[in-house]
C-alpha cells in the first residue's frame, strides 16, 4: 500500500484550493447575474403591470367614447337638383358594418379649386353623400341602371342603394382568412342589368354575386397572384381580368371557362411584371392593359394578338382607359395622365400622344370618363381628385376632400353624379350639374 508523500499532498491541497477559489468566483459572478437578472425580471413585471393599468383605462375610456364617433363633415349642397335622403352622411361601425346616419351634416370641410381661366363648359359641383368604412377603400364602381354603388374594402364587398339610403348586400370576403391578413377587393364589375357583380380579390380569386339576394354563385382564382381589376364586356359574353402575374386573362359570363390567356414576350432574365390595370373598348374588340415596367399594351380580343406595346410612362401605370371619342387614356405613379391616339395604318397600330395632364403631384391611382366623353376623372395620392376637359385636354377643377390617396374613382350612369374612395376610409359621393350660364339662357 503506496501513500502520498507530504510534498504530493501540498501540491493536491494548493491544487484543491485554487479549485476551490475559481468555483468560488464563478459562484460569486453568476450570483450576480442572478441578482441582476432578477432587477431586470422585477423591473418587467412592474412595467407590463403598469401598462396593463393603463390598457384598462384606455379600454373605459374607449368604452364610454364608443358611441361618439369622430363626426364626417359633408358640403351644403346649393344650386343643385332636390336630392334623397343620401345627402346625410353613412358610417360603418363594427365588424357587420352596421349603417349609422348623421342627421345634421357639419360644416363644409372640401375644397373647390378652379385650375382654368376660360371655363367652356362649367360646372356645379357638390358634395351629396359621405360613407365611413372600416378600411381602405379600394374599389368603387355605379351600376348601370345608376340606383347602386358598389364599394369594396379590406374582406368586404358592400352594395348601396343611393336613393334608400339603405345597403342591399354586405359580404365578408374570405371568412377563413388568417387573422392579420388582409384581402382587400380591388375591383368591381356589373352586368348590364345590373343584377349581378364580378369582383377580383386581393387572395387571386374572382367571385361572383347576384342581386338582389345576395348570393355567391361564382369563386375561383383568375391566375397566379392578386387580381388587379376585372371588367366585363358590352356584350356581356366575357369578361377580363388583369393579375400580379403579368397576365391577361379572358372568361366567359356562361360557363366562367377561360377563353384566353395573354401574356407579353419578355427578355430572359428579365424582371417580373405586373399587369395592373385594363379597359375593354365598347365594340369589345380591343383591351388594353398598363403593366408595372411602364408599358401599355393594346390587345385584339379576337385574335388575342398583341397590336401594339410602348413604354409610355417613367413609372408604373395603374389606370387606363378608353374614351367615346376613340383615343385611350392613361395615368401613372409617374403623376401625369395621358390621353392618347390610337392610330392605325398599313396594317399596323401605333400609339400617339395627344396631350399629357401634368397637374397632379404624386401618383395618379384612378381614372374615370363619364358617359358623354365631356368629363376625365382622375385620383391620386396628392389627396386630390382632377377633372379634366376631355375635349380640351385641360384640367379644369381640382377637388380636395380625403385626407389619404384617392385610390378610385367612377362616374354614375347618369353622368350627374361621381364618387372617390380613399385610404382615408370613406367613400363620397357628388353631384355634377352643368352651370346656367348667359349664353344659355
Amino acid at each position: 500500500m503506496s501513500f502520498l508523500s507530504p510534498q504530493d499532498l501540498r501540491g493536491l491541497f494548493d491544487q484543491l484550493c485554487s479549485e476551490y477559489e475559481y468555483l468560488s468566483d464563478n459562484r460569486s459572478k453568476l450570483e450576480a447575474d442572478c441578482n441582476k437578472l432578477r432587477e431586470y425580471i422585477e423591473a418587467q413585471v412592474t412595467q407590463i403591470k403598469q401598462l396593463n393599468q393603463d390598457f384598462e383605462k384606455l379600454k373605459q375610456e374607449f368604452a364610454q367614447r364608443g358611441a361618439e364617433l369622430p363626426p364626417r363633415q359633408t358640403a351644403p349642397v346649393a344650386q343643385v337638383p332636390p336630392q334623397s335622403q343620401s345627402a346625410q352622411q353613412i358610417q360603418y361601425s363594427g365588424e357587420q358594418g352596421q349603417q349609422q346616419p348623421q342627421e345634421e351634416p357639419p360644416e363644409q370641410d372640401w375644397e373647390l379649386i378652379t385650375l382654368a381661366e376660360k371655363i367652356q363648359k362649367p360646372v356645379i359641383i357638390a358634395l351629396l353623400a359621405e360613407i365611413v368604412d372600416i378600411s381602405v377603400i379600394c374599389s368603387t364602381a355605379f351600376s348601370p341602371d345608376g340606383t347602386c354603388l358598389a364599394i369594396g374594402s379590406d374582406k368586404t364587398l358592400r352594395v348601396y342603394n343611393i336613393d334608400k339610403d339603405d345597403f342591399l348586400l354586405q359580404h365578408t370576403i374570405g371568412d377563413n382568412d388568417e387573422e392579420g391578413t388582409t384581402n382587400h377587393v380591388r375591383s368591381i364589375s356589373w352586368t348590364a342589368d345590373s343584377q349581378k357583380i364580378v369582383c377580383g380579390g386581393e387572395d387571386g380569386h374572382i367571385r361572383v354575386f347576384e342581386l338582389p339576394n345576395g348570393e355567391m354563385t361564382q369563386n375561383f382564382e383568375a391566375g397566379n397572384g392578386e387580381v388587379f381589376q376585372v371588367q366585363i364586356s358590352a356584350s356581356g359574353t366575357f369578361f377580363a381580368a388583369v393579375t400580379g402575374d403579368g397576365c391577361l386573362t379572358l372568361i366567359s359570363m356562361t360557363d366562367f371557362s377561360r377563353l384566353a390567356v395573354m401574356t407579353r414576350q419578355m427578355p430572359e432574365n428579365s424582371q417580373p411584371i405586373v399587369a395592373t390595370s385594363l379597359a375593354v373598348s365598347n365594340d369589345d374588340k380591343k383591351i388594353v392593359v398598363g403593366y408595372s415596367d411602364k408599358v401599355i399594351a393594346l390587345w385584339d380580343a379576337e385574335t388575342k394578338a398583341c397590336l401594339v406595346e410602348k413604354e409610355c410612362h417613367k413609372d408604373g401605370v395603374y389606370a387606363v382607359k378608353f374614351l367615346p371619342n376613340g383615343k385611350m387614356v392613361s395615368a401613372s405613379l409617374d403623376s401625369t395622365v395621358k390621353i392618347w391616339n390610337i392610330i392605325e395604318e398599313n396594317g399596323q397600330t401605333k400609339l400617339e400622344l395627344w396631350k399629357e395632364l401634368d397637374g397632379h403631384t404624386n401618383f395618379v391611382l384612378s381614372l374615370a370618363v363619364d358617359p358623354s366623353g365631356t368629363w376625365l376623372l382622375s385620383g391620386s395620392k396628392d389627396l386630390s381628385a382632377r377633372l379634366s376637359n376631355v375635349e380640351t385636354g385641360e384640367m379644369i377643377y381640382s377637388i380636395k376632400a380625403h385626407t389619404n390617396s384617392i385610390i378610385t374613382v367612377a362616374f354614375n350612369p347618369s353622368g350627374l353624379m361621381f364618387c372617390t374612395g380613399s385610404g382615408d376610409q370613406s367613400v363620397k359621393i357628388w353631384s355634377i350639374t352643368p352651370e346656367e350660364t348667359e349664353d344659355a339662357a
